[in-house]
């Protein structure tokens, strides 16, 4: 009896660490930051699970490793001097949750206008492989932090 109870235990616990595993793949992502007038002068500090990656200027990409599942972005800025008459109200920090299902993702840094006296954000939107390498061609890569 005991030995039955056993292995079926001994089954599921292995069941779940082989699914544990397996679900923990990598992944690539690339993120590139086309050139905004709107945004000029504003670097945009871009963190994966709260993990600093980089400042990422206009014209520049980045490529980070992580893993499958759920993540969390977040993009922000330092000082963001607003401009209330022409609903460039600075920039404030964005931040989303996303799954990571495939082997490689590409995302844009895209600024949003906020309305009237209200503050933007840069959003960070999913694109396609074929648009992120036209826009990484115009791009260069940006300094990583350790």
């Amino acid at each position: 009896m005991y030995k039955k109870l056993l292995l079926i235990i001994l089954f599921l616990f292995s069941n779940f660490l082989a699914t544990t595993i397996a679900a923990a793949g990598e992944t690539t992502l690339h993120f590139v930051r086309p050139a905004d007038l709107k945004t000029a002068g504003q670097g945009v500090k871009l963190y994966v699970d709260k993990k600093y990656i980089g400042k990422v200027w206009h014209n520049r990409y980045a490529v980070v490793k992580s893993t499958t599942g759920k993540h969390k972005f977040m993009t922000k800025i330092g000082l963001s001097i607003g401009v209330p008459i022409t609903g460039l109200g600075g920039a404030k920090k964005f931040k989303s949750k996303v799954s990571f299902s495939k082997n490689e993702h590409y995302y844009k840094i895209k600024f949003k206008m906020g309305k009237m006296l209200f503050p933007g954000k840069h959003e960070i939107i999913e694109i396609s492989k074929s648009e992120f390498e036209t826009l990484k061609s115009k791009s260069k890569e940006i300094e990583y932090k350790n």
